[in-house]
């Protein structure tokens, strides 16, 4: 009886334990179809140059098609623009939120910036579409900083 109890006790403890401290640790040994990160493998230098050429001047970013990529492409590069202005280094693993935040207070541009990056993430992550008004307004907004910045 008394052994009976001591095993269960330990296999409680065992139990406890794994739940606690191991119960969602995930293993995958193969790609699998149903994980859309496996395609990702592979050296970084690989990964970015199979990666789609952004645009890099307004009038590309202007003359995209898609309105969607158009205003995410537009946020990054005008984000990207302003930060290298600014002298911040631009950190890969900041998001477009962290990079507003280490720009001066001060930047005039900081308010256009700001309405874009929202508007960007809403069509990222939000899956929201743009309309033509609304992107030739987060345009006419932005290029203000693009003229200073070329100057």
């Amino acid at each position: 009886m008394a052994f009976g109890l001591v095993a269960a006790i330990i296999l409680i403890a065992i139990i406890v334990v794994f739940v606690r401290f191991g119960g969602n640790v995930g293993i995958m040994l193969q790609p699998s179809s149903d994980n859309p990160h496996a395609a990702r493998r592979g050296p970084r230098h690989m990964r970015d140059s199979a990666a789609k050429v952004q645009p890099r001047n307004l009038s590309e970013i202007t003359s995209m098609a898609d309105r969607r990529a158009a205003l995410v492409a537009l946020a990054q590069n005008a984000l990207r623009k302003a930060v290298t202005a600014n002298g911040v280094l631009l950190r890969q693993s900041w998001t477009d939120r962290e990079a507003l935040r280490r720009l001066p207070a001060d930047q005039r541009h900081l308010p256009a910036l700001r309405d874009l990056i929202r508007a960007s993430e809403r069509v990222q992550f939000g899956g929201r579409d743009v309309t033509e008004p609304e992107f030739a307004h987060h345009v006419t907004q932005i290029t203000p900083l693009y003229r200073e910045l070329a100057s």
